[in-house]
């Protein structure tokens, strides 16, 4: 999913909200994947127990070719 979390009412809030926003566009995907990948420990920490729990595996990749070229693009298409 590409869905943005906004710090409402507070980051704290957002932290708690995370495991269940991930579980959702997993839903909307209409199948569960066989493994999440994270590269951030923060998102992998929040996310785990509720990923097991659902069947999924969740993986930290500090290395991900894919995501980082569209992160790239984003921001190229961002300053103009």
């Amino acid at each position: 999913g590409m869905n943005l979390l906004h710090p409402d009412p507070d980051l704290a809030s957002v932290y708690e909200a995370v495991p269940e926003r991930i579980l959702g566009e997993i839903l909307k995907l209409g199948n569960r994947p066989d493994r999440v990948e994270f590269r951030s420990e923060l998102l992998f920490d929040l996310t785990k127990n509720a990923l097991r729990q659902s069947g999924c595996t969740p993986a930290m990749e500090e290395d991900m070719p894919l995501v980082n070229e569209v992160i790239r693009s984003l921001f190229d298409n961002l300053q103009g």
